[in-house]
């Protein structure tokens, strides 16, 4: 049963890793547009004494909204990372032999 449940736990973790790959991919592709998370029209400065205002362009909010996706996806794929461990893990853990009761060492000539 353990084994059954390792397997299941590796193969949710590989498909963590995949969409994490598929979700960049595409971000990086352009045939999906990144999340707009951050939307910065201008920023204030203080010179002299005085506030200026400085536009941002719309390139530097496209580039803040890639790089947080591409830190949820790393998260995400870490995720699956660990998860694909354990599975891994619990499926070595069901071809151990009963520790309580260690093998007899190979007879030497």
């Amino acid at each position: 049963m353990e084994k059954k449940i390792g397997y299941a736990v590796f193969l949710s973790g590989v498909g963590f890793v995949l969409y994490a790959l598929h979700a960049v991919g595409g971000v990086f592709s352009g045939a999906v547009p990144p999340p707009k998370i951050i939307a910065i029209s201008s920023l204030n400065i203080p010179l002299a004494g005085n506030w200026m205002e400085l536009p941002v362009p719309n390139d530097v909010n496209t580039m803040c909204n890639i790089a947080l996706r591409v830190v949820y996806c790393s998260f995400i794929s870490l995720t699956g990372w660990l998860l694909g461990l354990l599975g891994v893990g619990m499926v070595k853990a069901g071809n151990v032999k009963n520790p309580a009761r260690p093998e007899a060492p190979p007879a030497q000539k």
